[in-house]
């Protein structure tokens, strides 16, 4: 397979009514899909972040504290079974989002490929914004913009816009590790007060 095999040709696409439309359909079915694991991704870590809040809650109230008090080994226990059990239920959650992530991966490429046959340019400038490597993407790229009329005078950015880092991805890893750190923090400070 050469080069020219690889690429993907904006402008060289002839639909008739219907099969514009079925892609036209076929590209908000991937929007949809799309816009749904990224809100499960984080309706997930949302509730596993609240369930972990919660149960250190439950850790720090007046019984489990006495207790604590009466037994170095509880003591122990606590502060380093707690956040360990919470570390691995934000990993298992981690494991789910990069599943997702790539499933809405996939979804983002079908709607670049559209968006090229189409000459729409809507996701195409999220992928400029990141800025692509790829040769073939950005000749494609450009035939697109060309054809959504984006390259003229009329439609200039205002600001050009570039995408700040981190990702979704490393943000939910911070989350991740970071929230048991921070449980292991406070169950320290707390537990260790009473010695």
């Amino acid at each position: 397979m050469n080069q020219h095999d690889t690429e993907i040709q904006a402008n060289e696409y002839e639909f008739d009514d219907k099969e514009r439309e079925n892609k036209r359909f076929e590209y908000e079915m991937a929007q949809q899909m799309l816009r749904h694991y990224d809100a499960l991704n984080w309706q997930i870590g949302g509730i596993l972040i609240a369930a972990v809040s919660i149960m250190t809650g439950f850790v720090l109230n007046g019984e489990f504290l006495s207790n604590a008090k009466e037994s170095q080994a509880l003591c122990y226990v606590i502060t380093i079974g707690f956040p360990v059990f919470s570390l691995f239920v934000l990993i298992v959650w981690i494991l789910w989002f990069r599943r997702h992530r790539d499933l809405y991966n996939l979804r983002n490429e079908v709607l670049y490929r559209l968006e090229v046959q189409l000459g729409m340019y809507h996701f195409l400038r999220v992928v400029e914004a990141v800025g692509s490597q790829n040769a073939a993407f950005n000749k494609a790229s450009d035939a697109a913009k060309k054809s959504a009329k984006h390259d003229s005078e009329t439609f200039a950015p205002i600001v050009k816009n570039e995408l700040s880092g981190p990702s979704g991805y490393k943000l939910a890893w911070v989350l991740a590790i970071g929230v048991p750190v921070l449980q292991f923090l406070l169950l320290l400070m707390i537990l260790t007060s009473f010695r």
